[in-house]
């Protein structure tokens, strides 16, 4: 099995959960396609698996040459929307339709369609509510995308129990620092604009990089610091939070929220299809950030959800490796 993970740039929601979903191989010889940067992290949390690093365009052709030269019977899975064209086999991981909006958006959806029609590649997807009718107006039939859960592979009796008091100032955690779907301008614009700088403390789980940088320069006010998802796990990280806050409408799933939501970490979201679909018990939704900013500040909720806790189940094997 050949599993190309190379699009991935950086240690995001979708590193994580491939890294989670090639953690239910346990047969298989499987070499996994990565950046040079990712390499590092690929080894450590697979130590038994060959791992090649290599470019985009060179790991295009190691697979087109073994694919379609060679006729290996190696199965292809990639965790990102990159089907190639023509080489049968794949199963790529559908998360949104984020990277499909806009003038150059068109231009990556022309392709897409053109290379999931002429390879007949399966398709994992981690929500329905967006991603079916997407795939489905590609021309890509229901019998080939199956549904897989983002719940992230950990050990939920690392949890400590919480304390329901909230810190002063309000901790508020927030994920990811990859793209700036995140949108994380509007929660900071918001504080601004209410002048609660002090009254709340952000702690953003995710990697320093130019978008936290840019933050930095724009929110200069803002108190703001990066909890490393490279060094620090997700349960770790909770541990340093009242709440988990996401002012995303265009997430495909929300692994920490998923995780959240199974913990008792009280979730404050913005609407939207994905979360409601995901998140609708588990969470107080508001229809912007100065809404939601303002509930926590006002009311200062326990640091302990009241909502019913998410319950998950995480297969044994994941069915992109069936």
């Amino acid at each position: 099995m050949i599993v190309n993970i190379t699009y991935l740039n950086a240690s995001n929601g979708m590193f994580w959960y491939a890294i989670d979903k090639m953690k239910t191989i346990n047969t298989n010889p499987t070499t996994v396609l990565v950046s040079p940067r990712l390499a590092p992290l690929v080894r450590r949390e697979l130590p038994h698996f060959q791992v090649r690093e290599i470019s985009k365009v060179k790991a295009a052709y190691f697979i087109i040459f073994k694919k379609l030269l060679q006729r290996s019977s190696e199965r292809v899975v990639a965790f990102t929307s990159h089907p190639l064209p023509f080489v049968r086999d794949q199963t790529i991981a559908f998360h949104d339709d984020y990277p499909f909006i806009g003038q150059i958006g068109r231009v990556k959806r022309a392709l897409f369609i053109l290379a999931a029609w002429t390879s007949g590649c399966r398709v994992g997807i981690v929500n329905r509510s967006l991603a079916i009718p997407f795939l489905t107006a590609c021309g890509i039939g229901v019998d080939r995308i199956f549904f897989d859960s983002a719940f992230p592979a950990v050990d939920l009796r690392e949890a400590t129990p919480r304390s329901p008091i909230p810190g002063t100032p309000l901790r508020i955690g927030l994920v990811g620092t990859d793209s700036r779907k995140k949108n994380y301008h509007e929660l900071f614009s918001a504080t601004v604009a209410l002048e609660h700088e002090r009254e709340v403390r952000f702690e953003l789980y995710g990697t320093d990089n130019e978008y936290v940088r840019e933050l930095r320069a724009d929110f200069p006010t803002i108190n703001l610091t990066v909890v490393s998802s490279d060094d620090i796990g997700p349960i770790a990280f909770f541990d340093k939070i009242d709440y988990l806050v996401s002012v995303a409408r265009a997430e495909g799933y929300g692994r920490p929220m998923g995780l959240a939501a199974a913990l008792g970490v009280p979730l404050f979201l913005l609407r939207s299809p994905v979360f409601l679909e995901f998140f609708g018990e588990h969470a107080i939704f508001f229809d912007d950030g100065v809404a939601l900013l303002r509930h926590i500040v006002d009311v200062r909720p326990p640091a302990v959800a009241t909502a019913p806790r998410l319950a998950q189940a995480v297969p044994e094997r994941s069915p992109f490796f069936a």
